[in-house]
């Protein structure tokens, strides 16, 4: 009977449904030990909070600008839903250079030239799917079209957010620079991908043997 396939168990037999269980039970314990909380992959409070001030600024004044929700309030508001915002959010990354240049030409909201150097800097941002690959205790690693890039987390460590177990995970989200480091804008999006058996060893590989990058 161990020997014979069964529809239960997606067409194996028990022995290799077995199997499968003890290999899928090894990779978790070795993924367990070689995960290292993260401890300082965040920004400081002040800088956390400078960043939201700008950034739900961009995004206040693409919302106003395009109507996209015109009801919704974005600037210096607490407890943003940041997927709520979620469409403003991707039509301000589609046309950000256009929107940072006039922002930064009006200045609504009085900016100091600090300010707006960092809101200017946003332009060398971009949202795009990436792999969250591993958790180091001062960065999280991501990938993105053959590159790595070491980035921050904002009031938290990332590893709060998607948990060491489910990497390397596949996700929508925006990278950007902030005051000489790379952050993320506070939106993680996990994406339902399918990847094969040797996704993980492949990853493992290349974050191994790419170049970091630490800045844009």
């Amino acid at each position: 009977m161990d020997e014979m396939p069964s529809g239960a168990l997606n067409g194996f037999t028990p022995n290799q449904a077995k199997q499968i269980k003890q290999e899928e039970m090894k990779k978790e314990y070795i993924k367990e030990k070689k995960y290292i909380k993260q401890d300082n992959a965040h920004l400081s409070n002040n800088d956390a909070k400078l960043f939201y001030k700008l950034y739900f600024s961009m995004l206040e004044y693409t919302n106003k600008k395009y109507k996209i929700r015109p009801k919704l309030k974005i600037s210096q508001q607490k407890g943003v839903d940041l997927e709520e915002i979620q469409y403003v959010i991707e039509h301000f990354w589609k046309i950000k250079d256009e929107v940072i240049d006039e922002f930064i030409k009006i200045n609504p909201y009085k900016f100091n030239k600090e300010e707006i150097k960092i809101i200017n800097e946003f332009k060398q941002g971009f949202r795009d799917v990436f792999i969250i690959g591993k958790y180091e205790i001062d960065y999280t690693v991501i990938l993105n079209m053959n590159k790595t890039y070491m980035i921050k987390g904002l009031y938290d460590n990332i590893d709060e957010i998607v948990s060491y177990k489910d990497l390397p995970q596949p996700v929508m989200m925006t990278i950007m620079p902030f005051k000489d480091q790379l952050i993320y804008d506070g939106l993680i999006q996990p994406l339902n991908i399918k990847m094969g058996s040797d996704f993980e060893k492949t990853i493992n590989n290349e974050i191994l043997n790419s170049i970091k990058y630490y800045h844009m």
